[in-house]
């Protein structure tokens, strides 16, 4: 699966995920999954990078690799 970079707004909210590619159109609205069940009303802003479900799993831990290696 591919996925997209995207700034979500709701209100005067807003954040960055990664979704599915097929979601990330600018001007659709979503609902989005947390813990406590779903969060309705966010709006794709804009779209930025795309990436298989592989390597954004591989890029997802570039922080921790850093971090490990410049540690003293």
């Amino acid at each position: 699966m591919i996925f997209a970079q995207v700034h979500l707004a709701k209100g005067n909210q807003h954040q960055m995920c990664w979704i599915p590619v097929r979601y990330a159109t600018v001007g659709r609205a979503l609902k989005l999954k947390e813990k406590d069940g779903w969060d309705n009303g966010w709006t794709v802003v804009e779209t930025f990078s795309k990436m298989s479900e592989e390597e954004l799993s591989e890029r997802s831990q570039d922080y921790k690799r850093t971090r490990k290696a410049s540690d003293i």
